[in-house]
């Protein structure tokens, strides 16, 4: 997740698009962060904030509340920038002057960012599923909250005899004899 959310700034500041028509502007290109638009750029942002603010959780806090519910998030942005962009890298932009499919071609770092999206997707959800329940930290804060608890309490009775000798809920609601 990590890896993906930093590649995908660095990815993001490359070139995605050409504009190859004969009356075009010699080597026009267009970076991630502009040829996007904004709502797939503010989504992507969004995506890579909460894959980091997942990742430094989950390293810096020992309650896992926060890091799961921001993994969620993370999964959920990622998954939703992966699609942006696959979308987007099928049917190309203008460029802001009108251009066709066939007058734009598509740059290696397109692909590349396509990936990155995908990995912090990934790595989110690897991060949902992944519990840990037996690594030393999650033993030695279960250890702990049995601690404060206390012993536990014993089991209720199995047997039918044992069930019987104990008074029923209704019989504290009765009057005592001889009253």
């Amino acid at each position: 997740m990590l890896g993906g959310a930093v590649a995908l700034v660095v990815i993001l500041s490359l070139d995605w698009f050409f504009l190859s028509t004969p009356d075009a502007r010699l080597g026009q290109h267009e970076s991630g962060w502009r040829s996007l638009g904004w709502p797939i750029t503010l989504l992507l942002v969004v995506a890579i904030g909460t894959s980091l603010a997942a990742v430094l959780t989950t390293a810096a806090q020992r309650a896992p509340a926060w890091p799961i519910v921001l993994t969620v998030f993370a999964f959920v942005f990622s998954a939703l920038g992966t699609l942006a962009i696959a979308v987007r890298l099928v049917a190309q932009p203008g460029l802001g002057v009108d251009a066709g499919n066939a007058d734009v071609d598509l740059e290696p770092a397109a692909f590349a960012g396509l990936a990155a999206a995908a990995i912090m997707a990934a790595g989110a959800w690897i991060g949902m599923v992944d519990e840990r329940t037996d690594a030393p930290e999650a033993i030695e804060q279960t250890e702990e909250v049995l601690r404060v608890r206390g012993a536990p309490r014993p089991a209720p009775p199995r047997d039918a005899s044992a069930a019987r000798t104990q008074p029923k809920p209704s019989d504290a609601l009765a009057d005592p004899p001889g009253a």
